[in-house]
């Protein structure tokens, strides 16, 4: 059994389905009171599968309770077929015994062993857990911002499996007492995103091969600010400092370059006239999606390109799902820092459950432009998949004129000549 915080999603969903199995009646007449009484027997067939379906959760992967679950699910797909013409129920009627029959069938199959327990048939892959990291013996990664956080426990696991790990870091010192807590091979090197003459100096420095390149490091719903080129601070930081930094390291890269986004890339909105915030009204949580919103369209961009260079080397993404790290709690805000400080103890899994999406995306076998994230709960939790984004994070033309303004803003580009495929 794992912690109560893990659980916690499970444990709310078991009480809601024996709620509904119960006591439908009392349910409905608080809910949907129009619902006719002569079907609510699906309400409580519907709360056994919440039952069924959460209880094999708690109870861990035990073959009798899957088969269990799927045989409540099979039943339930069942009774909507009465339902499938319905004027009124037929379409939820099929979405639900859809679902249903499809839940029900993986259940079967996993309670046989005939596919792993947690199969996500709608995101299409297997479980995927550190155990599935390969030996990282004889490569480098380098990890932005990695003193705390996601970064911190990607590094640990890079360097845990033989990675030599640099810690690209603000404070040199911190990530020296940093480093002396990592297993492996572990280097510092001052790098500040904010400034893009730090940024040049790392990268300047840099000699020799670069297989994995994380760009992790990240602010997040700071008050209103400039960095030291005069850029938007979390537009900056984000998305301008990673963007400079990946294409004057691009020639060393031979791997992977993997850059950490968010959900909030769905609150965003790249205006291409005014990106640094200059005319409109500052709004840091719009200014945070903007930034992770370029993250993502950077990405599609850099993949497309590399594509077309016939270069080997992949571009993905990530995201933790809500993690409890230093990002949140830094917004100037009293009741928004208390609310984060909440959130992280009753809802955000750990720092290192959150980094599991970035060494997914940095070591799965996955296309290039991917982007991975939790695949349970609205994308909060659970094992790393492949996940959606909005409609403008998708955008080609939108990417290729973000990548424009970013050139022209950071003075760096893709480079010319780059090794192609072997």
């Amino acid at each position: 059994m794992g912690s109560v915080r893990t659980h916690l999603p499970s444990a709310a969903g078991l009480a809601v389905g024996l709620a509904l199995l119960v006591r439908p009646d009392g349910v409905l007449g608080r809910v949907a009171p129009e619902y006719p009484r002569d079907r609510r027997w699906v309400v409580s067939l519907l709360g056994a599968r919440l039952v069924a379906q959460h209880a094999a959760v708690l109870a861990a992967p035990r073959p009798a309770v899957v088969r269990a679950a799927g045989a409540v699910d099979l039943l339930h797909a069942a009774t909507m077929l009465p339902l499938l013409r319905s004027p009124r129920y037929g379409r939820a009627a099929r979405i639900s015994g859809g679902l249903a029959a499809a839940y029900g069938v993986r259940a079967l199959l996993a309670a046989r062993g005939t596919i792993p327990a947690r199969r996500s048939l709608h995101k299409g892959m297997t479980r995927w857990t550190a155990n599935d990291i390969p030996t990282q013996t004889g490569r480098t990664a380098v990890v932005t911002g990695a003193t705390s956080g996601l970064g911190l426990e990607t590094a640990r696991a890079l360097a845990g499996a033989g990675a030599r790990v640099v810690l690209a870091v603000r404070d040199v010192e911190r990530g020296a007492a940093v480093a002396a807590g990592l297993p492996g091979t572990v280097e510092v090197r001052r790098l500040d995103l904010a400034d893009l003459e730090s940024v040049r100096a790392f990268a300047a420095a840099w000699d020799g091969p670069l297989d994995l390149l994380v760009n992790n490091a990240g602010i997040m719903m700071v008050p209103a600010a400039e960095t030291v080129d005069g850029f938007e601070t979390q537009f900056g930081t984000n998305h301008l400092g990673h963007f400079a930094l990946t294409n004057l390291l691009l020639p060393h890269v031979t791997d992977r370059v993997v850059t950490v986004a968010s959900t909030a890339h769905r609150l965003g909105h790249v205006q291409l006239d005014d990106l640094n915030w200059q005319r409109r009204p500052y709004s840091a949580e719009r200014a945070y999606g903007q930034s992770k919103l370029a993250n993502l369209l950077f990405t599609l961009e850099l993949a497309r390109r590399l594509h077309e260079a016939g270069s080997r080397v992949r571009a993905t993404a990530a995201h933790p799902g809500w993690s409890a790290t230093n990002l949140q709690g830094r917004t100037g805000d009293t009741v928004k820092n208390a609310f984060m400080a909440v959130g992280n103890k009753l809802i955000a899994t750990s720092a290192a459950e959150g980094a599991r999406p970035t060494l997914f995306a940095a070591l799965a076998d996955i296309p290039s432009g991917s982007y991975a994230g939790p695949g349970r709960l609205f994308e909060t939790r659970g094992d790393p998949a492949l996940v959606g984004r909005t409609v403008a994070a998708s955008d080609p033309e939108t990417a290729k004129s973000l990548w424009t303004a970013s050139a022209e803003l950071t003075g760096t580009d893709f480079p010319a000549d780059l090794p192609t495929r072997a």
